[in-house]
């Protein structure tokens, strides 16, 4: 699956107005139905869907992104959307912090796999922090585009040709690489501040990173390896040793949507609360439960795939019961079975 294959170009955005969730995710399912992707009488339902699903848990899964989704009868095709605000967006982001970046995928329901694919998709390119940054400092719907297709021939970060190529044409005729490029009007403070990434690297010839930073004259340092034990007069110390319980357990994806973000969102908050370690392996994949950065590489597991639970510490069984009852469960997605955001 390629963005290409479910993204509308007429429907990019590289500037929302909208300043909060429920504004954002109108303003989007708009751009789509005045690219042709959905029809004007259904729009007000599309929307009712997609904030239903934001009820379920919030789509916006930290570092200033948010993948809103659902599927929908009244949809006859795939289709999605990529929006940027510069401002950033309130979204109940699983970090707390504000959102920058906004892909909107809608589905028929006829066609899970294909839904999940492109979340899959979606979610393998955006924890690539190069494409993330990118993205952010995109100033048309051109530069978005062309970002997004080099996505999908995994192109984007090779050697920093992507940046070349974004400014070549529009500095041929001045002969700088810099002038005339809206990707290099980012102030040093914006570069320094970490919204842009904090490497300054669009930001022009006054970043952060282009500041003098004073030599330090003399610093001196002692080893800690070098510096002698310390013996107490009562002879060696007793050392209290915990004991580590390891606990590994087969569990089964059971429910028909797979695994996607809501389910993800649940085993987060579960294993949050642990003192152990915890980790999910799929396939090739490992990723800590208590990252929901982690287990977007874990997103397009279908319903039937075996994955391996496994949790160290204190606690480590009682945290490995707790997480397989989410599976053996659904994730409680036959609760929401009358709900057009159910499956999502």
């Amino acid at each position: 699956m390629k963005f290409s294959e479910f993204i509308s170009v007429d429907a990019i955005r590289a500037e929302v107005s909208a300043k909060d969730k429920e504004g954002v995710i109108r303003e989007m399912v708009k751009s789509i139905q005045e690219a042709g992707g959905i029809e004007e009488s259904e729009y007000e339902g599309i929307v009712a869907a997609v904030l239903r699903r934001e009820e379920l848990g919030s789509t916006g899964i930290g570092r200033g992104v948010a993948v809103p989704h659902t599927k929908h009868p009244s949809i006859r095709q795939m289709v999605g959307t990529v929006a940027i605000s510069q401002d950033g967006v309130e979204f109940d982001s699983l970090d707390g912090e504000p959102v920058y970046i906004f892909v909107l995928l809608l589905s028929p329901n006829e066609h899970p796999g294909e839904h999940l694919r492109a979340l899959e998709h979606i979610t393998r390119q955006i924890k690539d922090d190069g494409f993330c940054r990118y993205l952010k400092q995109a100033r048309d719907c051109s530069q978005i585009k062309q970002l997004l297709d080099e996505a999908d021939r995994g192109e984007f970060t090779k050697s920093g040709r992507l940046f070349q190529r974004l400014t070549h044409k529009s500095t041929a005729r001045s002969g700088s690489l810099l002038q005339g490029c809206r990707f290099s009007q980012v102030s040093a403070s914006d570069a320094g501040s970490g919204r842009f990434g904090g490497k300054g690297r669009f930001s022009g010839r006054k970043t952060a990173r282009s500041r003098r930073i004073p030599e330090a004259k003399e610093v001196f340092f002692f080893p800690l390896f070098f510096r002698p034990k310390k013996q107490s007069p009562c002879g060696p110390r007793a050392v209290e040793v915990k004991t580590q319980l390891q606990v590994t357990k087969t569990v089964k994806i059971t429910n028909k949507a797979g695994f996607h973000l809501r389910p993800m969102n649940q085993i987060v908050k579960v294993a949050e609360t642990a003192q152990s370690d915890v980790t999910l392996i799929y396939k090739s994949c490992r990723a800590d439960c208590k990252s929901s950065w982690d287990l977007l590489s874990l997103i397009g597991a279908e319903e039937g795939a075996e994955l391996t639970l496994c949790a160290e510490g204190s606690d480590a069984a009682e945290i490995v019961d707790k997480i397989e009852t989410l599976f053996l469960q659904k994730f409680g997605e036959d609760e929401f079975a009358t709900s057009p955001a159910a499956s999502v």
